[in-house]
């Protein structure tokens, strides 16, 4: 959609971006903090959670979560909130004539909850649902497993489940007044922003958080470390084989090598036409596979993952395999260049057809490092990767022999150790 960006620091310390949507009929916002897991303690990995479930509920101005959650959605407006690894986001959509009154609900919501007795029992009840529906999806539970084998922070959900017991009411309050101030919040707001822009900012000044004694609170250092190893997971009721692969480059890719890095991926395996899940697809021997090039504070690495028969295991490695070496060894081919770029690009724009779509295209970046990468350079930043710079990317990703591969599932030592053997083949 045709928008402007404008971005704002506020006398609070707090940071954000106005996305000016003109004639949209929707407003959205997303309001984040620095309070993921990784600040949690060991024993207490949920607690994040447990609170992001209580701070949409019961306020200083509505005493419980039904009453509140009944004032927000009168007129069809959402909210909703989701914890991760690093940050907390707090998230709402309405239709344009009532965003001032969901504004203030959510700037309320955030900023006075009570985290009554009855709704945190309620809520304890619901995240340890959740995480026990969550168990149950073994993709998930392979990729948090070889994530915290790689270095990184995480935990499991059995990890999770085990940590329940030991949260308090008190543990969720005194974590709320760590990571909610001022200077630890980042935020977008995307819709008809003409004329409101100077209400928003007044709004957000006015909100009821300390400013803080720090600046925004530090990512973690991670240092993904690959053991050129596997992980093997025994699920005796699973007769097929979960796997996902990852490889670490032990710096930060610059943007350019970002942009490259996201090509070689798109051409290995997004799509029919991709060298890995379109050959695999043509060849009968997979249904779905996924891959993405990631960076970290520290780091940067590509993987993939999926599921796959036993028998068909050997077939789809020596393809990832053998088209990773390819490339590795040759480079893209300029044909294959051309067409992912124009997917690429057609891709980005259709992502961005909604109000929400839109902000989301800058929530990433901007809520990690504050960095704001303008919409309209996204053709020109894919158009100028060439074949060497995708072949360098790629190069640099599988330079340093740091790699994992986790497998799920019932795959004898020997079936393991053979598949492993044939990834190896990428370095050797």
């Amino acid at each position: 959609m045709k928008h402007t960006v404008r971005q704002v620091q506020l006398k609070n310390g707090a940071r954000g971006l106005l996305v000016h949507v003109p004639g949209a009929q929707v407003m959205s916002f997303d309001l984040n903090f620095r309070a993921g897991d990784y600040l949690c303690s060991e024993d207490k990995w949920e607690l994040a959670h447990v609170m992001e479930h209580l701070v949409l509920g019961a306020n200083q101005k509505h005493r419980s979560s039904n009453k509140f959650n009944r004032v927000l959605e009168e007129n069809g407006a959402y909210s909703n909130a989701a914890t991760g690894a690093y940050d907390i986001d707090y998230y709402a959509e309405c239709a344009d004539f009532e965003w001032d009154r969901i504004f203030d609900l959510m700037i309320l919501a955030i900023s006075r909850p009570l985290f009554l007795e009855t709704e945190f029992t309620a809520e304890m009840g619901n995240v340890n649902e959740e995480l026990t529906q969550r168990s149950n999806n073994y993709a998930a539970v392979l990729a948090q497993s070889v994530r915290k084998a790689l270095g990184f922070m995480g935990y499991t959900y059995k990890a999770g489940l085990e940590s329940m017991s030991k949260i308090q009411l008190d543990d969720v309050r005194t974590f709320h007044k760590l990571t909610h101030f001022t200077r630890n919040m980042r935020f977008i707001i995307s819709g008809n922003i003409r004329g409101r822009s100077d209400q928003i900012i007044s709004k957000l000044e006015a909100i009821s958080l300390p400013e803080g004694d720090s600046n925004r609170l530090e990512l973690p250092e991670e240092v993904g470390s690959g053991k050129c190893d596997q992980l093997y997971l025994n699920y005796k009721n699973v007769p097929n084989l979960y796997f996902t692969l990852e490889s670490l480059h032990q710096k930060v890719f610059t943007e350019p090598e970002i942009d490259a890095a996201n090509v070689v991926n798109h051409i290995l395996n997004v799509g029919y036409t991709s060298k890995i899940f379109g050959k695999a697809r043509e060849q009968g021997i997979v249904y779905d596979l996924s891959s993405s090039s990631y960076s970290t504070k520290t780091t940067s690495g590509w993987g993939i993952d999926g599921q796959v028969s036993r028998d068909n295991a050997p077939k789809l490695f020596a393809l990832i395999a053998k088209e990773i070496k390819k490339i590795l060894t040759d480079g893209v081919d300029l044909r294959d260049l051309q067409h992912v770029k124009k997917s690429a690009i057609g891709g980005y724009h259709m992502s961005a057809q909604t109000v929400f779509g839109t902000a989301n295209g800058y929530a990433n970046r901007f809520f990690w490092d504050d960095t704001v990468i303008p919409y309209d350079s996204y053709p020109e930043r894919i158009n100028s990767v060439t074949r060497e710079r995708a072949q360098d990317a790629l190069q640099k990703l599988f330079a340093d022999e740091s790699w994992m591969v986790g497998f799920l599932g019932t795959a004898s030592k020997e079936e393991r150790e053979n598949l492993c053997s044939t990834i190896a083949t990428i370095w050797h």
